[in-house]
């Protein structure tokens, strides 16, 4: 504030604006500028999106980064607007796909537009080959993606369901608790936030237990299949194969009900706790933080979660000491390891990884700078493909994105064994004392031992 003030009518001083303002104001300015980059400058593609998908047609977005392309003089183009087009996917419940820092002058590293595209396209159908076994036929039926969704959410008259958190999720305008989604997966997954009706709450002792159901109906496309036991594969023993005859369409609908035990103390709420749909929930209530109010906002929204809810945790399980000042004055240290709540001990550590290197809550020149190695992860273009990403993945899916895991096969015996990256478990003697993991040479071998390249 001080340098702003003195700071004379512009063009009067030498000193640069970047010399003069403060850390907390250039973080400002470089998260309202990565606010402004991912506005979209144009609302053509989202009204399409949303004839698309009254029209029930599901648009799947293909996105090249033209940042890495150059033109016959060698000039690089500037980017796409990429925030401008990602609607016309999500309102449609489409699937985005964005590719950066190909390499056009290498067939191996080109961009795999079609082969993406197949895929797409493909798991629409249940079954995609075009003779398979009965095995395989009925297998099939499970798989494919669920299309022109509606979703009813009902609870006792203990709670309601207040808001619903998820990529391509809309709210229905005359019924409460009513969703409709265009097109999902089974990798898909969505966050409803519940609030108690009454001061009542669930009562003493659990004499209201919660009861939630939710019933999800939607359109299949599946492959019709006639068996032909003069056809023999060597999938099945009794030499029956299934030959396509057709496709049609059915509606589907299910149906699953849960009641939930009430917790005595905080302390059996969080023994009970699932971490990666814990960190599901807050993961996604901090992106929509971040569309309304900013990456800053949303950034200081988490940090202050974790905080409190170490802070609390600490009260509740007596999980601190006091520590002595020079035999004067005595103060409280909070063990924000977690060490007595396993699941809570993930959920910290999945969220700082979110603050230290997602995408979609990166500020470029400060919060997750570890990604400004990688140029092509720190873009406009990859925040807005990781923010709409990140609001469709599952519970799992999304732990993994936020904080890999190394999965390691041995080349024989089958063998693999799944080793977190995590640096505050281990200090450096055990990383010395860890056993090396082989990692086959060949990808037969890798295939052979179970795994996947």
């Amino acid at each position: 504030r001080e340098g702003r003030e003195g700071r004379g009518p512009a063009g009067a001083g030498t000193t640069s604006d970047a010399a003069d303002a403060s850390p907390r104001d250039a973080y400002a300015s470089s998260a309202s500028a990565a606010d402004d980059a991912i506005e979209p400058v144009t609302s053509f593609y989202a009204d399409a999106g949303d004839r698309a998908a009254l029209a029930a047609v599901a648009v799947d977005v293909f996105c090249v980064d033209t940042d890495t392309r150059g033109d016959a003089a060698g000039t690089k183009k500037t980017s796409g607007y990429l925030a401008s087009v990602a609607p016309l996917a999500s309102r449609s419940g489409g699937a985005l796909f964005r590719y950066g820092a190909a390499g056009w002058d290498d067939e191996a590293s080109a961009p795999p537009v079609p082969r993406d595209a197949f895929r797409a396209l493909a798991s629409e159908r249940c079954v995609r080959e075009r003779e398979v076994s009965m095995d395989d036929a009925r297998a099939g039926e499970t798989s494919g993606d669920a299309l022109h969704c509606t979703l009813r959410v009902r609870t006792s008259a203990e709670f309601v369901v207040s808001a619903a958190r998820g990529g391509g999720i809309v709210p229905d305008e005359t019924y409460e608790g009513l969703f409709h989604v265009p097109r999902c997966s089974s990798l898909d997954g969505f966050a409803f936030d519940l609030e108690h009706a009454r001061s009542r709450g669930f009562g003493r002792g659990g004499d209201c237990p919660p009861t939630a159901q939710m019933a999800f109906e939607f359109t299949r496309i599946e492959t019709l299949f006639e068996s032909d036991p003069e056809e023999k594969t060597r999938e099945t023993n009794d030499g029956a194969a299934a030959r396509v005859i057709g496709i049609t369409r059915r509606r589907v609908r299910r149906v699953c009900t849960r009641q939930a035990a009430v917790a005595s103390t905080p302390d059996d709420v969080v023994m009970s706790a699932d971490a990666e749909a814990t960190f599901g929930v807050v993961y996604r209530k901090i992106l929509d933080a971040a569309e309304e109010d900013g990456v800053a906002e949303a950034r200081e929204l988490l940090a202050d979660w974790l905080a409190a809810l170490a802070a609390k945790r600490a009260r509740e399980s007596l999980d601190s000491r006091h520590v002595d000042i020079e035999g004067r004055n005595a103060s409280k240290r909070v063990d924000a390891s977690f060490a007595n709540a396993p699941a809570l001990r993930r959920v910290a550590k999945w969220t700082h990884a979110a603050l230290a290197r997602s995408a979609a809550l990166a500020v470029p020149g400060f919060a997750a700078s570890c990604l400004e190695s990688h140029r092509d992860l720190f873009s406009a273009d990859a925040r807005v493909a990781a923010f709409w990403t990140h609001r469709r993945l599952g519970p799992s899916a999304l732990a993994r994105t936020v904080y890999p895991e190394i999965t390691a096969w041995t080349a024989d015996g089958g063998w693999l064994e799944t080793r977190s990256i995590d640096a505050a478990n281990a200090d450096e003697d055990d990383a010395r004392r860890a056993t090396p993991v082989v990692i086959p040479a060949s990808r037969e071998a890798l295939i052979q031992s179970g795994g996947s390249l």
